[in-house]
């Protein structure tokens, strides 16, 4: 593990030169091709997926919400797939409405990891094809929930991995029937002192 900050530019030039001085390849939430083929694995994870009925994943670039989604789906046709974003940074939402991929203005978030003003062509195509819904979470229930994560189930995450717990609290997300409910907590990359700083707002 590489410990380069908190901020997205100096996380971005850290990775750049590592993979400058590897034989690595650079993942992103972007639409790359290679993020969204590698995300599936998240959904295989889920050791009883042929039970699951519901399942929230959070969405940034696209790429792991359109993995998951596509892996779940292929697999449990019934399942019922719900992507996740900041109400600050809705570019699905919106690319549904337009039923093309549209750019935003501008994002704003505390969820910092899923604040891509667009999404890709790729991802889309497959959330198209196997997002069922599409919800957005105002801030104000984000650092709740990580504190709720916290304390009661001793997991630290970042906003941008709790946004999907934060929508099933909030209502937003029900479940169709008695099958479980998987929530993907994507992103623990929160230094202390950013922490102690959300912490200060729940």
């Amino acid at each position: 593990a590489l410990n380069s900050g908190p901020r997205l530019a100096r996380r971005s030039r850290a990775a750049s030169t590592l993979v400058g001085n590897s034989r690595g390849m650079l993942g992103t939430g972007a639409p790359e091709t290679v993020f969204a083929c590698g995300s599936p694995s998240i959904a295989a994870e889920t050791s009883d997926a042929p039970q699951v009925g519901t399942v929230i994943v959070q969405v940034g670039g696209g790429g792991l919400s359109a993995g998951v989604a596509t892996a779940i789906k292929e697999r449990v046709p019934s399942a019922r797939v719900v992507a996740v974003e900041p109400a600050g940074a809705p570019k699905l939402s919106r690319a549904r409405a337009a039923g093309r991929p549209v750019r935003l203005d501008k994002t704003s978030s505390i969820a910092d990891g899923l604040m891509a003003i667009e999404i890709g062509g790729l991802p889309f195509a497959h959330h198209q094809r196997y997002v069922d819904d599409v919800v957005t979470v105002d801030d104000a229930l984000l650092a709740p929930t990580v504190r709720l994560l916290i304390d009661r189930m001793k997991l630290v995450t970042e906003p941008s991995g709790a946004i999907t717990i934060a929508a099933l609290m909030a209502g937003l997300v029900r479940p169709n029937d008695a099958r479980p409910v998987v929530a993907v907590l994507s992103g623990g990359n929160i230094e202390w002192d950013g922490l102690q700083e959300l912490l200060a707002r729940a």
